[in-house]
């Protein structure tokens, strides 16, 4: 086949493709894509397991806390469909014996991601009631008609959940409790998937990381910002669903910016953050997620999100 022929052929499927994800973007406004992040933890604080299920996309996936063992639909061959049995044993296994509410400080929809701020507090089975301190990611996409999530992860440090519990008098009892649940609805591997939250991540260096990033940005080293960076490439997106820079084309002194960030957390390979800005006089605020190269310890990517 001719090679014109062949590009031309390439670059209208690319078109069609661009054409057909921004016409699907556009199809959800802000209040649908809220209406459906919204809807989970009511419905969780009802315990109705079917229309939470409901509310994941055909292809979806959980990490709750990032860092852990993915909970994510897989392909049944009998019923040629996605089973969402993993959800669902989830839900099991951290939700359905559980009183589980949210206090939200913030909301950021940009494109069709949201950023939830939120402190989340757990009633256990045993009584004793754990706050965690989260940054939520939902992706969320249009299925048939409806607004679905595509991706719910959950940015909570496991260890200092894991602390608040042992530190508690009813902790061995509810650890106890928690163990055998997990056995129980995952496994031996959903098990010891979990608790590589524990031991494999960034954790407090990627905090040390994201403050020395917010340091190089304050002070102008075009230098330094690219040593920060895994084999000095990355991008930036800043913000997210508005502009992508690479490190050439960031350069946030020269718009005579200033970066603070406060209440960092990490969860596997990422750090998040609330952030403070001053652009050119006008201060931003929201949160910033860096992710990290699990083999240089470096950054890979900075998404900052803000409305």
């Amino acid at each position: 086949m001719n090679k014109n022929l062949l590009s031309a052929i390439s670059g209208a499927v690319l078109l069609c493709s661009s054409l057909f994800s921004i016409t699907s973007l556009a199809e959800l406004t802000r209040e649908q894509i809220m209406a459906v992040v919204e809807a989970s933890p009511a419905i969780v604080a009802v315990h109705d397991k079917g229309q939470w299920l409901d509310l994941f996309a055909e292809q979806s996936k959980i990490e709750d806390p990032v860092g852990t063992q993915p909970h994510k639909t897989l392909w049944d061959e009998q019923t040629q469909s996605y089973s969402k049995l993993p959800l669902d044993n989830f839900y099991d296994t951290f939700i359905a014996t559980n009183n589980i509410s949210f206090h939200v400080k913030e909301d950021i929809v940009a494109g069709n991601e949201v950023i939830r701020d939120v402190d989340i507090t757990t009633v256990m089975s045993s009584g004793l009631v754990v706050v965690v301190p989260t940054h939520l990611r939902y992706k969320v996409i249009e299925e048939q008609g409806e607004a679905k999530i595509k991706r719910l992860a959950a940015h909570w440090e496991l260890n200092a959940m894991i602390g608040q519990v042992l530190g508690d008098q009813a902790g061995l009892v509810t650890g106890a409790e928690m163990a055998l649940r997990m056995l129980e609805e995952q496994g031996v591997q959903g098990a010891m998937g979990y608790l590589k939250g524990m031991t494999v991540g960034i954790f407090d260096l990627g905090k040390k990381k994201a403050l020395r990033f917010a340091e190089v940005v304050n002070s102008g080293s075009k230098a330094e910002l690219k040593n920060q960076f895994s084999w000095w490439k990355g991008d930036v997106e800043f913000p997210v669903a508005g502009i992508r820079y690479d490190l050439d084309g960031f350069d946030l002194r020269r718009q005579g910016v200033t970066l603070s960030l406060s209440e960092l957390k990490s969860a596997g390979w990422y750090t998040s953050a609330r952030f403070n800005l001053v652009d050119q006089g006008v201060q931003r605020s929201g949160i910033v997620f860096f992710k990290f190269d699990e083999y240089t310890y470096r950054i890979k990517q900075v998404r900052f999100f803000w409305e």
